[in-house]
């Protein structure tokens, strides 16, 4: 039986901290770079019984999580490029409980979003690998939590979101709450 935590942070929680080496980060490229393919495999071993599925108790179903992906990657994707091409931009916060309840993320099937974030991982994946130590120590500010963040914090919170999401999906397909 999973406790509450497990279902929760299934690969545990985000380590800002967590220095990157040249391998470390490699290796978060390509599972980057794998995860709406890793979805799609995934997604397709899925009954649509199971896209309501909740993987702890009151939590998004796997429908919503998969729609939240690909809403939350595109962003992530976008702050990027935002970074990269100004001087310390100002991002602005999305409202992702709200976005989860609009019309798409509960009507459409979640494939649609797979296929974005496919694409947003690949794209993510490749421009983050060009970039050399200063473009990756280059900063935005995140007023929804009065931080500041560098393009490697925002890579490696890709990666942990990217992980952390397709755990619980796959905790909601066999252990539903």
């Amino acid at each position: 039986m999973l406790t509450l935590e497990e279902r929760t942070y299934p690969i545990g929680k985000l380590n800002r901290n967590q220095l990157w080496t040249d391998e470390t980060r490699l290796l978060a490229i390509q599972e980057v770079q794998s995860l709406g393919d890793r979805l799609n495999e995934l997604f397709k071993s899925l009954s649509k019984e199971q896209y309501n599925h909740l993987y702890r108790p009151e939590s998004w179903n796997i429908q919503e999580i998969i729609h939240h992906l690909a809403d939350a990657h595109l962003t992530m994707l976008f702050r990027l490029k935002l970074t990269l091409s100004d001087d310390h931009p100002t991002v602005v916060p999305f409202p992702e409980n709200i976005w989860t309840k609009q019309a798409d993320v509960q009507d459409l099937d979640p494939s649609y979003s797979i296929l974005i974030l496919q694409g947003v991982q690949k794209r993510a994946a490749y421009l983050f690998s060009t970039l050399n130590a200063s473009e990756r120590n280059r900063t935005f500010y995140n007023p929804a939590s009065d931080q500041n963040f560098s393009c490697e914090a925002l890579f490696k919170k890709l990666h942990w979101h990217g992980e952390h999401h397709l755990a619980q999906i796959k905790i909601a397909a066999k252990h539903p709450a």
